[in-house]
């Protein structure tokens, strides 16, 4: 069975819902600081499988099912030119969850956070995932 069951791109933040009969719903949103804006958008793959990129103020949704994840996060410098890959782990629970990534000066960074920012539907753009363009 497949982990990731739905794929809607965004931003860099991850929400999540569920109950003990259905995947959780995971929103990612990116949260980058305008001063880091030297880079290219934030690649997104969880359990070895792309699910898309997201640039600063960008927000993807998609569904997994409980459990322990690995995410990886790439992003590529600008005046470098070079890329910097970080792997994180993250676990969905049952009921609400939040997550953001966002750049370092070296690094992708994923944090869970208590909710969405203020005005989170006014601010942040949502994106198709390569999954949702395959399927229109």
């Amino acid at each position: 069975m497949k982990k990731i069951k739905q794929l809607i791109i965004g931003g860099v933040f991850i929400f999540v819902t569920g109950n003990i009969y259905a995947d959780s719903k995971v929103i990612i949103f990116n949260t980058s600081s305008w001063m880091k804006g030297m880079v290219h958008p934030i690649e997104i793959e969880i359990d070895g499988e792309y699910i898309g990129k997201l640039k600063r103020k960008q927000y993807l949704e998609t569904s997994l099912s409980a459990g322990e994840y690995r995410i990886a996060l790439r992003h590529k410098e600008f005046v470098i030119d070079k890329y910097y890959e970080d792997i994180h782990s993250i676990s969905i629970r049952e009921g609400l969850a939040f997550f953001k990534v966002y750049t370092g000066f070296i690094s992708t960074n994923i944090e869970s956070v208590e909710g969405l920012p203020v005005f989170f539907d006014k601010k942040y753009e949502k994106v198709d995932s390569p999954s949702d363009k395959n399927t229109q």
